[in-house]
């Protein structure tokens, strides 16, 4: 039986977006290429990881016993949805990552981080992370960042069917 999709909030087929509502639905779309085009354009810039490999990286490195089954990665990465076959083949290639099939079921391949995927991850992550703060964090004020922090995150659990929390990016263990 397949699942149905969530229902909207406010599921009146005739509600229709008002003008501040449209204008904030676009600066979020705005806001989100800047960044993200920002963000890919430093890394390529300094030879890092590009923004969906370090994403691919991050969520294995956060994984337990950094592994996730293929379909749990295409799942969780935040980047890129399409092309993940390519891109995990991609990093394979590159060792930094291993694939290796289930030991109780041959059909399912898991993603293993390897320690050179570690080291990569290492190298780009400061990079990565003061360009966040300089893209996006230096421009949400202090008072500014528990509520918007709020909206984003009750506006991505929609998606979340099983309400897992925010994978932290556990840099201490980097």
């Amino acid at each position: 039986m397949r699942k149905q999709p969530p229902a909207p909030v406010n599921s009146d087929p005739k509600r229709r977006l008002g003008n501040d509502e449209l204008a904030t639905w676009r600066a979020f779309l705005r806001a989100h290429a800047v960044v993200t085009r920002r963000l890919e354009r430093h890394l390529a810039s300094t030879g890092a990881l590009a923004l969906s490999e370090l994403d691919v990286l991050i969520q294995l490195e956060a994984a337990d016993r950094r592994r996730l089954r293929l379909s749990d990665l295409a799942e969780r990465v935040l980047i890129t949805k399409s092309g993940i076959t390519r891109l995990v083949d991609r990093l394979a290639a590159d060792g930094l990552i291993e694939r290796r099939p289930c030991a109780d079921d041959g059909r399912v391949q898991y993603a293993f981080l390897t320690e050179a995927g570690r080291r990569a991850l290492r190298r780009s992550i400061g990079t990565h992370l003061r360009d966040v703060a300089a893209a996006f964090s230096d421009h949400v004020g202090e008072a500014e960042e528990p509520l918007l922090r709020t909206i984003l995150e009750r506006i991505a659990g929609q998606d979340d069917e099983r309400g897992a929390p925010p994978l932290p990016l556990r840099d201490a263990s980097l």
